[in-house]
């Protein structure tokens, strides 16, 4: 039976058998990272919504810069750190940039995340499940903006939803989504 396989190229069947074994394989594991990668934003917009983590919008510009070593660089305008360095609970899952607003109070953050691989489906379940007083879905929208269109060639998805901290703090969060990145805005939403 083996000279039959080597004779009739069966060297290169065997090998088209375990490529397609492993190719059913990733679907499966990209899946399940999607899956991470939606319940580890959720879990830390909960957690930083209501302050259980820090920094969070409130803190005062000193205790983020304790909290992050001075591990900062600004611009003139704002300040930016490592995203695993600012939440250590992403390292390993996410990859980006924390955008600081330090006005006195952390009044906003920004996460500028890359290689994000979640379906818009997965995410809003999750976040759905997470925050349930933020309906993403019935605020998102789907905008194919010309401009956005010619710069990037991609479309982008905004979601937002205000929502109110254990505290009463009053915050908007905003998605805009793009494939493979993700910027998330967390705001504390001025009272009228």
């Amino acid at each position: 039976m083996e000279r039959m396989l080597t004779k009739r190229g069966g060297g290169v069947s065997m090998f088209v058998i375990v490529a397609a074994l492993l190719g059913s394989i990733a679907p499966g594991y990209a899946q399940e990272a999607a899956i991470v990668q939606a319940r580890t934003i959720a879990t830390l917009l909960m957690r930083t919504v209501n302050c259980f983590t820090h920094p969070c919008i409130g803190d005062s510009e000193s205790d983020v810069r304790q909290l992050l070593n001075r591990r900062l660089v600004s611009d003139g305008y704002f300040d930016y750190s490592d995203l695993a360095t600012s939440y250590p609970s992403v390292r390993g899952v996410f990859q980006g940039v924390v955008e600081w607003n330090l006005e006195g109070t952390l009044k906003d953050i920004s996460l500028m995340i890359v290689n994000f691989q979640v379906p818009r489906d997965v995410l809003g379940a999750e976040l759905e499940r997470t925050l349930p007083d933020c309906n993403f879905k019935a605020g998102s929208k789907t905008h194919d903006l010309a401009d956005d269109q010619e710069e990037t060639g991609k479309p982008t998805t905004e979601w937002k939803c205000s929502v109110h901290s254990d505290e009463g703090r009053a915050l908007n969060i905003t998605f805009d989504l793009a494939p493979e990145m993700v910027i998330v805005e967390i705001e504390s939403r001025v009272a009228r």
